[in-house]
């Protein structure tokens, strides 16, 4: 539609008055100035303008691919990180899972001592509060890990998803 040729019609019926002053109505002192036309308008060119946005959209559709890949990279190289953040907390809860472990065994070997008479109560009392500490430091790594974990799930974009399946197995849960 743009290249099609156009064609134009156009007219003016008008007179105009030459006197030294203005009066309408004197005569003999209007003289016609009408004319007529018609116009035929044909496309040669292409045109510069064509092909500047041709141009500028090619320009936009390689800038939004470069975004693009740009977002790709930044979601995956996040990705890898929240790997490794998660790596290194399941490795830190299972040294504060043995140290539980130890604690556990000391506290039992302390209690069998103050049963026996070998140590006061504020050594055993110690032993039970170090052995509580390390408890709440395993349980700080958990919940850091799930944390994590939805956000490694949130990167992904699988957040929606993951909750939607977590309210079908509902009822497995309980």
């Amino acid at each position: 539609m743009k290249r099609s040729p156009t064609i134009g019609f156009e007219g003016f019926p008008g007179a105009n008055q030459y006197t030294d002053n203005f009066n309408p109505f004197l005569s003999g002192s209007w003289y016609g100035s009408s004319y007529m036309g018609l116009s035929l308008r044909l496309q040669i060119l292409s045109g510069n303008s064509t092909k500047n946005r041709v141009t500028q959209l090619k320009l936009e559709e390689k800038g939004m691919k470069s975004k693009l890949v740009d977002e790709i990279k930044s979601v995956s190289n996040k990705s890898l990180l929240l790997n490794e953040e998660i790596r290194q907390i399941e490795y830190q809860a299972g040294l504060s899972k043995q140290n539980i472990a130890l604690y556990e065994e000391n506290l039992s070997l302390n209690q069998e001592r103050f049963d026996k008479g070998q140590i006061n109560a504020y050594d055993l009392l110690t032993d039970e509060i170090d052995f509580q500490k390390e408890q709440s430091k395993f349980n700080e790594k958990r919940a850091e890990l799930v944390y994590k974990q939805f956000e490694l799930i949130n990167n992904s974009g699988a957040l929606s998803s993951f909750i939607a399946k977590l309210r079908e197995n509902e009822h497995i849960i309980k």
